[in-house]
């Protein structure tokens, strides 16, 4: 029941069995973790330049990382069949850009990365998600604003429903704190947004 956005006893590194996740994919999470414990530690320090600047820093060394990473495009590669891996790496790009460019995950997410998720998303069985909700959530959430006029957003929007509620039904408090890190994300993302007009 890990989700990225919340401090855990255990990384996904540790975790890889019990997931059944990549290696490459509890990295991803792993790194992403760490960014955003970092950014909501930091977001009350907005007015703080050197603050801004380390956070930037912490997300394009993560951005780096990720972009290191295979894209799961070569088909001889055992990730290419691996869709939560891909679903997981798209995500990550998604909010590492939205970071680094301090612009809402709406307006950072383009076509592009919508098509690619929504390809390795739903290839994916929901029985799959499932078993993974927190990995899920992370997933929904990149994408859940920018969805919002596409074609599949109102299943996007009911799946993010769908799974908060099946978090919440046994751990309120995970889940509650994964929403209130998304909210801090999203309204300092605003906020950049907004002094950069």
């Amino acid at each position: 029941m890990s989700i990225p956005f919340v401090i855990s006893i255990s990384d996904f590194g540790n975790c890889t069995e019990q997931l059944q996740i990549r290696e490459e994919t509890a990295a991803i999470l792993d790194d992403m973790r760490f960014l955003f414990l970092v950014l909501t530690r930091h977001v009350e320090d907005d007015t703080r330049e050197e603050e801004r600047r380390k956070l930037i820093s912490t997300a394009k060394w993560v951005q780096g990382r990720i972009v290191l990473l295979p894209d799961g495009l070569d088909v001889v590669s055992p990730l290419a069949s691996d869709h939560i891996y891909k679903s997981c790496r798209v995500a990550a790009s998604i909010y590492c850009k939205a970071i680094v460019e301090r612009t809402p995950l709406s307006k950072v997410c383009t076509a592009q990365d919508l098509n690619q998720l929504g390809a390795s998303m739903w290839q994916v069985k929901l029985s799959r998600w499932k078993q993974t909700p927190g990995i899920f959530f992370f997933v929904l959430a990149s994408v859940l604003s920018a969805a919002e006029d596409a074609p599949h957003g109102r299943f996007t929007k009911a799946m993010f429903r769908t799974t908060t509620s099946f978090i919440g039904l046994d751990y309120f408090e995970l889940i509650d704190a994964a929403l209130m890190a998304v909210v801090k994300l999203q309204r300092w993302l605003r906020r950049g947004s907004e002094s950069q007009t």
